[in-house]
């Protein structure tokens, strides 16, 4: 089973404009490890948030679709990618 724990509620916003197409573009995301029973530590990765989406709390969630880890430690999943809140940092 994979959980996404979110490790801190601080989002990092990383903006500027492409080089590939001259437009402007902003990216806003949150440090999380992937817990998976398959290896014995987790994998650092990034979570993603939507323009106006709100920062998730620390703590472990499920995912709601499938997602893979990709370049740069950063989660790769569809648009309409949620988490599911498990448990709640102490």
């Amino acid at each position: 089973m994979q959980q996404i724990e979110i490790l801190s509620a601080t989002v990092s916003t990383k903006s500027g404009t492409s080089a590939k197409t001259g437009k402007d573009y902003s990216m806003r995301e949150q440090p999380a490890a992937l817990h998976d029973s398959d290896n014995k530590y987790p994998q650092a990765c990034r979570i993603t948030l939507g323009k106006d989406q709100p920062a998730y709390a620390v703590g472990m969630y499920e995912r709601t679709s499938p997602f893979s880890v990709g370049q740069w430690e950063s989660l790769q999943m569809n648009r309409d990618f949620r988490l599911v809140l498990l448990k709640k940092a102490a």
